[in-house]
């Protein structure tokens, strides 16, 4: 089975429509099913998903600058099982002023320098494995920083972010699972970056 995975489109605030690469991207691969962790400000503009295959997406978290609550009508988690796996998609944070809070204090400290989006992905795995200690997979999004770890038998994965950030490289993925197989291919959306990017 493969499964087309993306994170934090922040549709429409930051990008206007969803960008034709994403659906390329999963058309190529012929996915059979495509999950969304977290921050679709309109669930709708996801529509040209369902072309290619059933979406299945979860809210995100809210964002000041935006006005935005990330898609608030969501479900704030989906468990699902696949090909024999329990599965978890969720944003990464937690709910209400508790999960304000979990976003907050880090995006400043990334802004200080006192701590890098990659320990903040390790953070969240280690989080979420406390909460879904039997899940065998887990898919997050929120940093906008690709990343993918195992812990305890269970592979934590966050696909980066189609809404590019900071000249972070605008991604998604495809997951593929198997009786024997589980892996995540990261698939990089050049045509999203500034052309002098894509020339350096």
């Amino acid at each position: 089975m493969r499964i087309g995975v993306l994170s934090d489109t922040h549709l429409p605030h930051r990008l206007p429509q969803l960008p034709a690469s994403v659906v390329e991207a999963f058309t190529h691969a012929a996915v059979d099913l495509i999950l969304h962790a977290g921050d679709v400000d309109d669930p709708g503009a996801l529509k040209p998903l369902s072309q290619v295959a059933p979406v299945i997406a979860v809210q995100g978290n809210f964002h000041l600058w935006d006005l935005s609550r990330g898609g608030a009508s969501l479900p704030h988690h989906v468990e699902l099982t696949l090909c024999g796996r329990r599965m978890i998609v969720t944003h990464g944070l937690g709910r209400g002023m508790r999960g304000f809070l979990g976003h907050v204090a880090p995006a400043v400290a990334c802004q200080l320098g006192l701590l890098t989006r990659e320990r903040i992905n390790r953070r969240i795995a280690r989080r979420l494995h406390r909460r879904f200690p039997w899940a065998d997979v887990v898919i997050f999004g929120h940093t906008h920083q690709p990343f993918q770890t195992w812990i305890d038998g269970t592979f934590f994965f966050n696909p980066g972010a189609v809404a590019q950030d900071e000249g972070r490289m605008p991604s998604v993925s495809i997951l593929t699972l198997g009786r024997d197989v589980l892996e995540a291919e990261l698939v990089p959306l050049l045509d999203l970056l500034p052309q002098q990017d894509r020339e350096g």
